[in-house]
C-alpha cells in the first residue's frame, strides 16, 4: 500500500472518530484504530488494512462528505 492511500486511510479513520496519527506509515497507533474500527462494523479484527476493511471505512467516510465534523471536545464526551 503506497504513502497516499495509507494517508487517505488515515484521514478516514479520524474523520470516523477513529485516533491515529496521519503520516502516511501503518505504525502501531493505525493498526488499533483499524481494529476498532473493524470491531465496531463486525468485520474480523486484524489490525490489516484489507478490503473488506478499505471498502467499509470508504462507505462510511463517503456518508460524511459535506457535513459538519462534530467538535473534538463533543466527540472526547462520548
Amino acid at each position: 500500500m503506497d504513502t497516499e492511500t495509507i494517508t487517505t486511510l488515515q484521514t478516514a479513520l479520524v474523520t470516523l472518530g477513529f485516533r491515529c496519527p496521519v503520516t502516511g506509515v501503518i505504525d502501531e497507533a493505525t493498526q488499533a484504530a483499524i481494529k476498532d474500527f473493524q470491531s465496531n462494523v463486525l468485520l474480523a479484527v486484524t489490525g490489516l488494512p484489507d478490503e473488506a476493511t478499505m471498502a467499509a471505512i470508504k462507505l462510511l467516510d463517503n456518508a460524511w462528505e459535506g457535513k459538519d465534523l462534530p467538535q473534538d471536545d463533543f466527540k472526547d464526551s462520548w
